[in-house]
């Protein structure tokens, strides 16, 4: 006498995004049957209130990108004052690393903008600012 095997069907057809379908997996487990088989069914025993904890906030010096932009700012001028010193007074041919320091210089002001741009926009309680600066 032949026996069917017991198929396992989803709980709904809608397709599952991989994150979803990662949560299930933890969410699901086998139990045997009697036939010797698996039947893959969900825990039901979950509290209702399984909504995710928010994640707690980053220390103020992982926040803060100030210090970095100011290094690296700061590192960029001197590379352009020594280009300068050197093509100025040791007529060394530096003409594309002065154009890379003035760069590096420019951006660092760009940064610095944008860091004070977001620092201001969340004291001032922005809707879509960056919390905690």
């Amino acid at each position: 006498m032949l026996r069917a095997k017991p198929t396992i069907e989803p709980h709904n057809r809608e397709p599952q995004l991989a994150g979803e379908g990662a949560f299930m997996r933890r969410l699901c487990h086998f139990v045997s049957l009697p036939s010797g088989h698996s039947k893959l069914t969900t825990v039901t025993d979950l509290p209702d209130d399984t909504a995710p904890a928010t994640p707690p906030e980053l220390p103020k010096p992982l926040v803060d990108l100030t210090p970095a932009v100011l290094i690296a700012t700061s590192l960029w001028a001197i590379a352009l004052v020594t280009f300068v010193v050197l093509t100025v007074w040791f007529s060394f041919d530096a003409d594309l690393w002065l154009r890379t320091a003035i760069a590096g210089v420019a951006l660092g002001g760009v940064g610095l903008s944008i860091v004070g741009w977001q620092r201001r926009a969340s004291r001032s309680g922005s809707r879509g600012a960056q919390r905690g600066l």
